[in-house]
Protein backbone atom coordinates (compact mmCIF):
# COMPACT_ATOMS: atom_id res chain seq x y z
CA UNK A 1 0.00 0.00 0.00
CA UNK A 2 1.30 3.43 -0.93
CA UNK A 3 1.20 5.67 2.10
CA UNK A 4 2.65 8.88 0.64
CA UNK A 5 1.64 11.10 -2.22
CA UNK A 6 3.88 11.45 -5.26
CA UNK A 7 5.16 14.91 -6.20
CA UNK A 8 6.77 15.71 -9.53
CA UNK A 9 9.39 18.45 -9.59
CA UNK A 10 11.48 19.88 -12.40
CA UNK A 11 11.89 22.85 -14.68
CA UNK A 12 9.07 24.16 -16.79
CA UNK A 13 8.96 22.09 -19.95
CA UNK A 14 9.79 18.83 -18.16
CA UNK A 15 6.21 17.63 -18.65
CA UNK A 16 5.16 17.48 -15.00
CA UNK A 17 1.44 17.94 -15.68
CA UNK A 18 1.40 15.55 -18.65
CA UNK A 19 3.33 12.87 -16.77
CA UNK A 20 1.23 13.37 -13.61
CA UNK A 21 -1.94 12.68 -15.57
CA UNK A 22 -0.40 9.55 -17.14
CA UNK A 23 0.76 8.33 -13.71
CA UNK A 24 -2.69 8.89 -12.25
CA UNK A 25 -4.28 6.86 -15.05
CA UNK A 26 -1.81 3.99 -14.65
CA UNK A 27 -1.89 4.01 -10.84
CA UNK A 28 -5.66 4.57 -10.61
CA UNK A 29 -5.45 7.62 -8.35
CA UNK A 30 -6.27 11.32 -8.59
CA UNK A 31 -3.78 13.96 -9.68
CA UNK A 32 -3.56 17.68 -9.01
CA UNK A 33 -1.79 20.47 -10.84
CA UNK A 34 -0.45 23.01 -8.34
CA UNK A 35 -0.71 25.89 -10.82
CA UNK A 36 -4.37 25.02 -11.47
CA UNK A 37 -5.02 24.91 -7.72
CA UNK A 38 -3.51 28.41 -7.40
CA UNK A 39 -5.48 29.76 -10.35
CA UNK A 40 -8.73 28.42 -8.88
CA UNK A 41 -8.03 29.93 -5.46
CA UNK A 42 -6.77 33.32 -6.66
CA UNK A 43 -9.10 33.68 -9.63
CA UNK A 44 -6.27 34.63 -12.01
CA UNK A 45 -4.01 32.64 -14.28
CA UNK A 46 -0.34 32.27 -13.39
CA UNK A 47 0.85 34.81 -15.98
CA UNK A 48 -1.61 37.42 -14.65
CA UNK A 49 -0.51 36.82 -11.06
CA UNK A 50 3.14 37.33 -12.05
CA UNK A 51 2.20 40.44 -14.04
CA UNK A 52 -0.07 42.13 -11.50
CA UNK A 53 1.31 40.92 -8.16
CA UNK A 54 4.85 39.75 -8.89
CA UNK A 55 6.75 36.53 -8.35
CA UNK A 56 6.98 36.91 -4.55
CA UNK A 57 3.18 36.99 -4.22
CA UNK A 58 2.88 34.02 -6.55
CA UNK A 59 5.36 32.01 -4.44
CA UNK A 60 3.27 32.71 -1.34
CA UNK A 61 0.11 31.50 -3.10
CA UNK A 62 2.07 28.45 -4.25
CA UNK A 63 3.28 27.63 -0.72
CA UNK A 64 -0.26 27.94 0.67
CA UNK A 65 -1.71 25.76 -2.11
CA UNK A 66 0.97 23.10 -1.57
CA UNK A 67 0.36 23.06 2.18
CA UNK A 68 -3.41 22.83 1.69
CA UNK A 69 -3.14 20.08 -0.91
CA UNK A 70 -0.71 17.91 1.07
CA UNK A 71 -2.59 18.25 4.35
CA UNK A 72 -6.17 17.85 3.14
CA UNK A 73 -5.92 15.06 0.56
CA UNK A 74 -5.44 11.41 1.43
CA UNK A 75 -2.72 9.47 -0.46
CA UNK A 76 -2.23 7.99 -2.89
CA UNK A 77 -2.38 10.92 -5.29
CA UNK A 78 -0.02 12.72 -7.65
CA UNK A 79 0.80 16.43 -7.63
CA UNK A 80 2.50 18.27 -10.47
CA UNK A 81 4.36 21.13 -8.80
CA UNK A 82 5.43 24.35 -10.44
CA UNK A 83 9.02 24.68 -11.62
CA UNK A 84 9.77 27.07 -8.76
CA UNK A 85 7.96 25.25 -5.98
CA UNK A 86 11.22 24.01 -4.39
CA UNK A 87 12.59 27.57 -4.16
CA UNK A 88 11.19 27.99 -0.64
CA UNK A 89 12.83 25.90 2.07
CA UNK A 90 9.46 25.23 3.74
CA UNK A 91 8.16 23.79 0.45
CA UNK A 92 11.22 21.54 0.13
CA UNK A 93 10.82 20.31 3.71
CA UNK A 94 7.09 19.63 3.21
CA UNK A 95 7.64 17.85 -0.10
CA UNK A 96 10.40 15.61 1.32
CA UNK A 97 8.35 14.64 4.36
CA UNK A 98 4.86 14.28 2.87
CA UNK A 99 5.68 12.85 -0.56
CA UNK A 100 7.87 10.66 -2.64
CA UNK A 101 9.47 13.27 -4.89
CA UNK A 102 10.35 12.40 -8.49
CA UNK A 103 12.52 14.86 -10.41
CA UNK A 104 11.78 15.04 -14.14
CA UNK A 105 15.12 16.00 -15.65
CA UNK A 106 16.30 16.92 -19.15
CA UNK A 107 19.00 19.12 -20.70
CA UNK A 108 18.18 22.83 -20.47
CA UNK A 109 18.04 23.11 -24.27
CA UNK A 110 15.27 20.51 -24.45
CA UNK A 111 13.36 22.16 -21.61
CA UNK A 112 13.60 25.64 -23.17
CA UNK A 113 12.39 24.36 -26.53
CA UNK A 114 9.38 22.74 -24.84
CA UNK A 115 8.64 25.59 -22.42
CA UNK A 116 9.03 28.79 -24.40
CA UNK A 117 5.79 30.67 -24.74
CA UNK A 118 4.80 34.32 -24.71
CA UNK A 119 2.48 33.50 -21.79
CA UNK A 120 5.18 31.92 -19.61
CA UNK A 121 6.74 34.74 -17.58
CA UNK A 122 10.03 33.01 -16.85
CA UNK A 123 10.83 32.31 -20.51
CA UNK A 124 10.60 35.95 -21.54
CA UNK A 125 14.30 36.60 -20.89
CA UNK A 126 15.20 34.17 -23.65
CA UNK A 127 17.74 31.35 -23.67
CA UNK A 128 20.53 32.92 -21.52
CA UNK A 129 18.11 33.72 -18.70
CA UNK A 130 16.45 30.31 -18.92
CA UNK A 131 19.80 28.50 -18.92
CA UNK A 132 20.93 30.39 -15.80
CA UNK A 133 17.62 29.63 -14.10
CA UNK A 134 17.92 25.93 -14.97
CA UNK A 135 21.47 25.85 -13.59
CA UNK A 136 20.38 27.55 -10.33
CA UNK A 137 17.38 25.29 -9.81
CA UNK A 138 19.17 22.04 -10.59
CA UNK A 139 20.64 21.80 -7.09
CA UNK A 140 17.23 22.46 -5.52
CA UNK A 141 15.63 19.64 -7.50
CA UNK A 142 18.51 17.38 -6.57
CA UNK A 143 18.15 18.22 -2.88
CA UNK A 144 14.40 17.58 -2.71
CA UNK A 145 14.08 14.54 -4.98
CA UNK A 146 14.01 10.94 -3.84
CA UNK A 147 14.33 9.78 -7.47
CA UNK A 148 15.50 11.31 -10.76
CA UNK A 149 13.98 10.44 -14.14
CA UNK A 150 15.23 11.52 -17.55
CA UNK A 151 12.43 12.87 -19.73
CA UNK A 152 14.37 13.90 -22.84
CA UNK A 153 13.57 11.67 -25.81
CA UNK A 154 11.27 9.46 -23.69
CA UNK A 155 7.50 9.51 -24.07
CA UNK A 156 5.42 10.79 -21.15
CA UNK A 157 3.75 7.37 -20.99
CA UNK A 158 7.10 5.59 -20.60
CA UNK A 159 8.28 8.09 -17.97
CA UNK A 160 4.98 7.57 -16.13
CA UNK A 161 5.43 3.80 -16.27
CA UNK A 162 8.95 4.06 -14.81
CA UNK A 163 7.78 6.37 -12.04
CA UNK A 164 4.76 4.24 -11.13
CA UNK A 165 7.01 1.17 -10.78
CA UNK A 166 9.42 3.18 -8.62
CA UNK A 167 6.60 4.73 -6.53
CA UNK A 168 5.08 1.32 -5.83
CA UNK A 169 8.51 0.00 -4.88
CA UNK A 170 9.39 2.82 -2.47
CA UNK A 171 5.85 2.88 -1.13
CA UNK A 172 6.28 -0.72 0.04
CA UNK A 173 9.91 -0.62 1.13
CA UNK A 174 9.95 2.60 3.14
CA UNK A 175 12.49 5.38 2.81
CA UNK A 176 15.11 4.80 0.14
CA UNK A 177 17.49 7.10 -1.62
CA UNK A 178 16.09 6.41 -5.11
CA UNK A 179 18.76 8.39 -6.94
Amino acid sequence: MISKALALVGMMGAGKSTVAKAIAIEAGCPWYDLDAEIEETVGQDVASIFQTQGEAAFRQYEAAALQRLLTTRRPPFVVATGGGTPLLEDNRRLLRSACWVAWLDAPAEVLFERAWSPTRPLTQGGWPTFEALARERRQLYESVAHGQFTVAHVSPTEVAHQIVAWWKSVGREGDIDGT
